[in-house]
């Protein structure tokens, strides 16, 4: 798969329509199609060569709905991808995107998005 991922990476209208692709996966019911679909996006941000800013801000309404899901894997999960997507955003756009989970109605998404929070000041403390 990480072979894959690297070779697909250098085209960015195939790293499109892969995220495209993901966008309903990410809202799947089913765990393991929701961690799987995580685990690509890691891949494809760490990887993808380009712009994948706009494609990173596509992902992130159902990144949120995965930090409100009843299965903490899940949740571990979307908040790795969440720290993921800061290094391509940046720490203040990630930061503005991560108020939508403070202000989610579930109890877990805002948890998992304090701790994306923390876990993003940790790592870039106070640099712009």
């Amino acid at each position: 798969l990480e072979a894959l991922v690297r070779d697909m990476s250098r085209d960015h209208q195939s790293v499109a329509l892969v995220v495209d692709a993901l966008v309903p996966v990410l809202a799947d019911n089913n765990p393991k199609m929701a961690q799987g679909a995580m685990q690509l996006v890691r891949e494809l941000s760490s990887t993808a060569e380009g712009d994948f800013t706009s494609l990173a801000l596509q992902l992130w309404p159902n990144l949120v709905q995965c930090m409100a899901d009843s299965k903490l894997p899940v949740r571990t999960a979307a908040t790795t991808t969440a720290m993921s997507l800061l290094n391509v955003l940046g720490p203040q756009q990630a930061l503005d995107r991560l108020r939508v989970a403070f202000d989610h109605k579930n109890p877990r998404a805002r948890e998992q998005g304090l701790e994306a929070a923390a876990l993003a000041v940790r790592e870039y403390g106070s640099r712009p």
